[in-house]
């Protein structure tokens, strides 16, 4: 009877152990994933008064004497993906929402597939918008869903995105502004897209510029070594 009282024991005492290393782990998931809710995007579809302020602050931006740049935002508009949104910190109390486009975004306007596509807005400490930007960013390898959470606020900042590949910075008419590669995870080249009016009639050997202005659009690009400007082109 004493051996059995043992055994049962000794049974009790695996049996413990046994819960206790099922137990441990089990709360370790738990507070890995209520740290990992946290940082989940934001869910700005939500959020009527955001989702408003970006669909008027978008409506700003047309200009009714060109009305391909006001269908580019309207398929801008269209194609945004709110339940993907994401907040993160900027500079004075400002932050950065990227809201990433749909795929149906970059078929329309033919970007590369490989390509991911971000709506960039600046939000002041009042959580108005003061500027915004469309982002394309087309990774030097793998996906461009591997671009790590804080590259935007990482650029803002003059930091690493922490990958390679290229972000081109365009208005949300669609416009070309600037852009940015980077190698190796360190900045390789900027681009500036400069433009200048196009010629128009000659008059008494005079060139002239159109009533209606027209521009020829031109990048330079600089490029940069550890930080460094080397050379301009």
């Amino acid at each position: 009877m004493a051996d059995l009282i043992h055994f049962l024991k000794l049974k009790l005492i695996n049996m413990k152990t046994k819960l206790q290393s099922l137990v441990i782990p089990l709360l370790l998931a738990g507070i890995f994933f209520t740290s990992c809710k946290k940082d989940s995007p934001a869910k700005i579809s939500a959020d009527k008064e955001m989702v408003q302020k970006v669909s008027s602050w978008l409506d700003a931006q047309k200009v009714t004497t060109q009305p391909n740049k006001s269908r580019n935002i309207d398929l801008l508009k269209d194609n945004l993906e709110l339940e993907n949104a994401s907040y993160k910190p900027s500079n004075a109390g400002e932050q950065i929402l990227i809201i990433p486009a749909r795929e149906d975004l970059k078929t329309a306007k033919g970007i590369d597939q490989k390509s991911a596509v971000y709506l960039l807005l600046i939000l002041n400490s009042q959580k108005n918008i003061s500027k915004g930007n469309v982002v394309i960013y087309k990774p030097a390898g793998g996906s461009s869903s591997d671009i790590p959470a804080n590259s935007f606020h990482n650029i803002f900042n003059g930091l690493s995105p922490g990958c390679s590949g290229l972000f081109k910075f365009l208005s949300v008419t669609g416009r070309s502004i600037y852009q940015l590669e980077y190698s190796n995870k360190k900045l390789s080249s900027t681009g500036i897209v400069k433009h200048k009016p196009k010629s128009g009639t000659t008059v008494n050997g005079t060139s002239v510029v159109n009533s209606i202005q027209c521009y020829d659009y031109y990048l330079t690009l600089t490029f940069w070594l550890d930080d460094v400007p080397v050379d301009q082109v």
